[in-house]
């Protein structure tokens, strides 16, 4: 299937939307931005979203930074967040600078599924676009074997686990704040008092039916925040942003008050992980290290004469982030250079999570501090 957006709509590029996989009933989609024609095959960046993306008339007019004032920003935690539209500065970066394809992924979403059934349908996609993208884009438009893959917050968590389970290798990582040590025990500090986003008023029954719900088919592939519902946007108006149509239904906001709980119980990585299903604690902790980018470069091979390497990684992260901590970042740059990986590194002083969704563009202020050295390193290593 595919769709073209309107001469009107916010997401001024062109794109194409394609099923490419149905799994317990659940259509996994991903949508695909082809790259400006200049007579040469291009490559393609991957991207993974975390972080909700707000509209980008809402962070001109400034009312972005009111709107979530004062909440602690978990950005896609897994269990929201769409592929429709990347943060603001992916597309005029890696799009009209780079001119890179992008192709922007999807995954089922918490809580039906746990983080295997994600990384199935992230893994998936990427099969899919070896065997389906030259057909799509032109043969003689995109080289396939050279790609990169990014991700925001959870997102980034798929892109720097991808750069150990992908093949062939992405040819660099992108990470934008992301989750790199699930076992952080960040994660499972209780905040009784801090909701996410303002409580929908969700009986505490619901929210518990809700947590305990394993039923695949009724997995979600997006799913908005309270800040893309009325009354701040109509659903015309998401639309016009997302290039897609979707009602709005009750259970979008009963999500939101599921996550508000999920944060205040510490509970994210446990239910995530399905610590449910062990028994023992040790052997929980042994699983999870699987999924942890940070505890696999100590158990993988990430030397040429071991043969297997790291892709050379950047890594932009607040320092004042709430949400991830921005530790993980430098504790896993240490851990790639000391095995001789290249890694570019951009920590902005009093920055959190998410802070980088007011730069939409080369004249905004954080362009040139953040979002240049960004495309520089990429563009090294993706040509």
């Amino acid at each position: 299937m595919s769709f073209v957006p309107p001469p009107t709509t916010p997401l001024k590029y062109q794109f194409t939307d394609h099923v490419v996989h149905c799994i317990s009933k659940v259509d996994i989609a991903l949508r695909v931005f082809p790259a400006k024609d200049v007579g040469t095959k291009r490559p393609w960046l991957i991207w993974v979203h975390g972080a909700p993306d707000l509209p980008s008339f809402l962070t001109q007019v400034g009312e972005y930074e009111q709107m979530i004032d004062g909440i602690p920003k978990t950005a896609g935690g897994y269990i929201a967040g769409k592929h429709f539209n990347p943060f603001p500065s992916l597309l005029p970066a890696f799009h009209d600078t780079a001119n890179y394809h992008i192709v922007t992924f999807s995954h089922r979403l918490l809580p039906q599924v746990a983080f295997q059934d994600m990384w199935d349908d992230i893994s998936f996609q990427f099969q899919w676009c070896l065997c389906h993208l030259p057909s799509i884009l032109g043969e003689d438009k995109v080289d396939i074997t050279s790609y990169s893959i990014g991700g925001d917050s959870s997102g980034g968590h798929f892109a720097t686990l991808a750069g150990f389970r992908l093949h062939p290798p992405p040819r660099v990582i992108i990470s934008l704040y992301g989750v790199i040590n699930p076992l952080d025990p960040f994660f499972e500090v209780e905040h009784p008092n801090e909701d996410i986003t303002p409580d929908n008023g969700t009986p505490a029954n619901v929210v518990m039916r809700m947590l305990g719900d394993r039923e695949k088919s009724r997995a979600k592939i997006f799913a908005p925040w309270n800040w893309e519902m009325p009354p701040l946007l109509s659903p015309g108006d998401l639309e016009k942003v997302w290039g897609y149509e979707y009602e709005v239904t009750e259970e979008y906001r009963r999500r939101m008050d599921l996550n508000n709980y999920i944060h205040k119980k510490g509970i994210r990585m446990n239910l995530l992980f399905r610590e449910e299903n062990f028994f023992w604690k040790e052997r929980y902790v042994e699983k999870v290290k699987k999924w942890s980018p940070l505890h696999l470069i100590d158990t993988q091979h990430t030397r040429s004469e071991d043969g297997m390497v790291y892709p050379p990684t950047v890594l932009l992260h607040g320092d004042q982030d709430r949400a991830v901590p921005v530790e993980q970042s430098r504790v896993f740059a240490e851990k790639l250079k000391s095995r001789g990986v290249e890694v570019e590194e951009i920590y902005p002083e009093g920055k959190g999570h998410t802070f980088d969704y007011v730069v939409t563009g080369p004249e905004d202020e954080g362009w040139k501090e953040y979002i240049e050295p960004l495309i520089s390193f990429v563009q090294k290593h993706l040509k």
